[in-house]
């Protein structure tokens, strides 16, 4: 019988010790004995020291502190101090759901030539935000998939890398330090022929932006870096202030959404929907037709 692959759980966390306390918790009787907890601090000032030492204890826990600017420099430092044959990555404000480390262990226990793409669903479940961010997500990756249960991108809220693959084909770009990096990873592997394989039973549950302004702001800076990416890829590649490939997605979807709020009687947020869609919208559009004229 073959050995159990180890992981190296990546999470990179600055003054998130509530939600970073929760992720923590949701890996507690997952892990096996030669797992690790990668946990890069980018210098927090609240709790999450306390949080980190209180699950040492019970998790393979190693932190790290770190005073690096940009994803991509914080992602390849985390890589850098991790051992293990596969990297999960994992985000301080997401918790995985009960079996997901088992389901990452029996997806690789043949090969280990490919990137496995899982899940998210999005919290807290009774928030406008919150849902249109899940559905956002999820009409992303329906856009992004080349052939069932294949994608040409990824999201590294939740995704799986083995260590040989960023070893001989590279990790994340420093070119994207405004963000999108693992968008542009998922990019260049694709075309490099690596396989990314969605998983739709590997869910975490991630924490959203739950009032308009924090919403705005999230849709705004990915669409600057959208921008950013789109200036460097080719026209084939490019990811587009627009996208026709999810655009109609998102107005199906804004109705199923509609739809769903007026039966369960929820009609101010059946209200708000409409204007909430509109200022999304025009946030991306401003944002990224800005980015692209600097």
């Amino acid at each position: 019988m073959k050995k159990h692959v180890s992981l190296s759980i990546i999470t990179l966390t600055k003054n998130r010790a509530n939600l970073l306390d929760k992720c923590l918790a949701s890996l507690k009787g997952q892990l096996i004995g030669t797992d690790e907890i990668v946990i890069i601090d980018n210098y927090s000032n609240d709790n999450t020291q306390f949080t980190i030492h209180k699950y040492k204890k019970i998790l393979p826990t190693r932190v790290y502190k770190s005073g690096l600017s940009g994803f991509p420099n914080l992602y390849n430092f985390a890589i850098s101090k991790s051992t293990n044959p596969l990297l999960v990555f994992l985000d301080d404000d997401c918790m995985v759901a009960p079996g997901f480390m088992a389901r990452i262990r029996y997806k690789f226990r043949e090969k280990q030539n490919f990137v496995l793409q899982g899940n998210t669903l999005s919290l807290p479940r009774d928030n406008i935000f919150s849902e249109i961010s899940e559905r956002h997500l999820a009409n992303w990756f329906a856009a992004n998939m080349i052939t069932p249960n294949r994608l040409r991108i990824i999201d590294n809220r939740n995704v799986v890398i083995p260590a040989t693959l960023l070893q001989r084909y590279g990790m994340f770009s420093l070119s994207c330090a405004s963000g999108s990096e693992d968008v542009e990873l998922g990019l260049r592997y694709q075309r490099l022929g690596i396989p990314i394989v969605f998983d739709p039973v590997l869910v975490s549950y991630h924490h959203e932006r739950t009032t308009l302004g924090s919403f705005l702001r999230q849709h705004s800076r990915i669409a600057r870096s959208h921008a950013l990416l789109d200036s460097v890829l080719s026209a084939d590649e490019q990811l587009h202030c627009i996208n026709l490939r999810t655009a109609k997605r998102h107005l199906l979807t804004s109705i199923v959404l509609f739809r769903s709020y007026i039966k369960r009687g929820r009609f101010i947020d059946a209200t708000r929907l409409p204007l909430v869609y509109l200022l999304l919208f025009f946030t991306r559009i401003f944002s990224y037709t800005q980015k692209r004229r600097l």
